[in-house]
């Protein structure tokens, strides 16, 4: 079974009932028909389980893709052929933790920070960078300044870590004392791990941090 969502420049498509049935849920609709243009460059895949549905994942592939394009596969399931999808595909991770935070926040990542222009240059390549550094993949979003969540944020050893943060930057103190807790945490990290950042403006918005990270090691 799957399901392709091409609402103009947003190509998504899942394969399996778990996968289109988080990708049906009401916000992520709304991302996916976000009339955005320069969006037709990368599709996001979705499966239930990339051992069941390897062929069609492949045959779709080669039918839509370029030289161009970019693609991320996102597993539901842990499999003993990851190292085999992983060198095979572009791209490809096993969501680990809450699911479907992962795969919401994910997407969410792609509309807030990927479809619209920043403050710091972050595209999909960036993204793909970080979830090409380990196996599994996680992601949650915080609202609500970055000191007020950071300390309770457990730190992974060895992961590679995106941060996406909106926030209003007509209160420049505001914007520099976050970005100051921000370095300050990401130099707890040591090992010098792999992080990207984008910072997008919205002053309608309250401060929100989606917050992507991967590794090799499940826990």
């Amino acid at each position: 079974m799957s399901q392709l969502r091409c609402n103009g420049k947003v190509p998504t498509i899942v394969f399996g009932k778990v996968a289109r049935d988080i990708v049906a849920c009401k916000e992520v609709v709304d991302w996916l028909q976000c009339p955005v243009s320069g969006f037709e460059d990368f599709i996001v895949i979705i499966t239930d389980s990339a051992v069941e549905y390897e062929e069609r994942i492949d045959a779709f592939l080669q039918s839509v893709v370029n030289g161009r394009l970019h693609y991320m596969v996102l597993d539901m399931n842990d499999s003993l052929d990851r190292q085999r999808f992983r060198n095979k595909w572009m791209s490809y991770n096993i969501i680990g933790g809450n699911k479907v935070e992962t795969v919401i926040q994910l997407l969410h990542n792609i509309y807030a920070h990927i479809l619209k222009t920043g403050m710091i240059s972050y595209d999909f390549t960036d993204l793909q960078y970080i979830l090409k550094q380990g196996c599994w993949v996680q992601s949650v979003c915080f609202k609500g300044e970055l000191s007020d969540w950071v300390k309770s944020f457990q730190i992974q050893a060895n992961a590679s870590y995106s941060f996406g943060l909106t926030l209003n930057f007509d209160d420049g103190e505001r914007v520099k004392d976050n970005l100051d807790v921000l370095h300050k945490w990401l130099s707890r990290l040591g090992n010098n791990p792999e992080v990207k950042i984008s910072l997008q403006p919205d002053e309608d918005e309250d401060m929100e941090t989606i917050v992507i990270w991967t590794y090799d090691d499940e826990y």
